[in-house]
Parts: structure tokens; sequence; C-alpha cells
């Protein structure tokens, strides 16, 4: 516990002295198209082992913001009988100028991260 406190308390004190702290940008275009990912949705899928037919699944996915830069999603489905979640992290880095991601999900040991153009 004494570690996690630590982690907090450096990353406050970064937070502290850094120029997003102090005066965030405001939100420009670029957020406003995370917005629209803002909501409960049916997810349907398919996904192909190999040749052959796909399996398809149909789960949920929930999307909410954190704040006016980011958006959280959480991604459920059974799959083959098994269930799977994921966990995405998506935004805008306005220092890069790119759309930005991170993804878990219950099936990878691999911490996926993306960044892109928006299309």
């Amino acid at each position: 516990m004494i570690y996690r406190t630590a982690g907090w308390a450096l990353l406050v004190g970064w937070l502290a002295g850094s120029t997003c702290w102090a005066q965030p940008p405001e939100p420009g275009p670029e957020y406003r198209i995370l917005k629209k990912d803002v909501g409960r949705w049916i997810a349907k899928m398919k996904m192909w082992e190999g040749p052959g037919d796909p399996i398809e699944a149909e789960g949920t996915e929930i999307n909410r913001m954190v704040g006016p830069y980011f958006v959280v999603s959480d991604f459920k489905v059974e799959l083959n009988g098994q269930p799977f979640a994921g966990h995405g992290v998506f935004g805008y880095d306005a220092e890069k100028k790119k759309y930005v991601g991170s993804w878990i999900d219950s099936m990878s040991p691999i911490a996926m991260h993306m960044v892109g153009e928006y299309d």
C-alpha cells in the first residue's frame, strides 16, 4: 500500500509542475469526435480462427467520457462459451496531433497501444 500511495504522490507532484495541470487546453474538434462513441452499444462481431466459417457473437460495449479528453470503453461478450472482457482508453494527443489508445482484455497477456489518424 505504501508503494501505491508513493506512486500517486509522484503523479500528483508531476501534474502540479506540468503545464497541463495549470492551464488545460480547450477541447477542440478532435475531442468532439470522441464523444460520438459515448453510450451503451450492442456489439456484433465475427472472428476467423482460420479457414471456414467465422465465430459470431453479440456483446455489449459501454463508453463514457473521462473529462473532455478521453473515452473509457468496457466491452463484454461470450466467445465459444467463455466470457471475454476488454477495457480501453482512447483520446487525442494534442502534442503528437494523433489519436491514441490502449487496450487490455481477458484473453491476451499483452497491453496494446495505438497511435493513428481518424478517418
